[in-house]
């Protein structure tokens, strides 16, 4: 019940393991219920999360190698062991995983700032980073 009701929105209308709405047309409801995304476990929940911002911001369906791909989902989980540390502050762990996921997105930005500034602002201002991103392209001497 409480796991249902936590469920976001734009997940309640999709079934697990990558079924389609044309596949389970005709199917018993029960069978449909046991694709519903109601009962997916975090980890499922947490992949249909990542196979939508490669959607969104790769260049093919696939496309997990791409900057802003990775900028994404560095975030996406970063936002996710913020949470959990926010519970537990003593997760020495974590912290550790945490502080070099950040060091790695900010790599990753730097990189596409000299690349492609245009997609660097836009992923900025998309997943609500700061601009604090040096970058030795953007700077001159003397």
């Amino acid at each position: 019940e409480e796991e249902q009701r936590a469920l976001p929105p734009d997940l309640r209308s999709r079934f697990r393991f990558g079924v389609t709405w044309d596949e389970l047309k005709d199917i018993h409801p029960k069978i449909k219920r046991l694709f519903s995304m109601k009962n997916a476990t975090p980890g499922e929940i947490s992949e249909a999360r990542k196979r939508d911002l490669v959607e969104r911001y790769g260049r093919w369906p696939a496309d997990t190698g791409y900057p802003p791909v990775q900028v994404a989902t560095y975030t996406f989980k970063i936002n996710k062991l913020e949470e959990h540390m926010s519970s537990n502050r003593q997760d020495k762990d974590n912290k550790y995983r945490l502080m070099r996921m950040k060091i790695r997105r900010k790599g990753m930005l730097k990189y596409m700032k000299e690349k492609d500034p245009a997609m660097y602002y836009r992923l900025v201002q998309e997943l609500s980073l700061k601009d604090d991103v040096k970058c030795w392209k953007y700077f001159t001497i003397g």
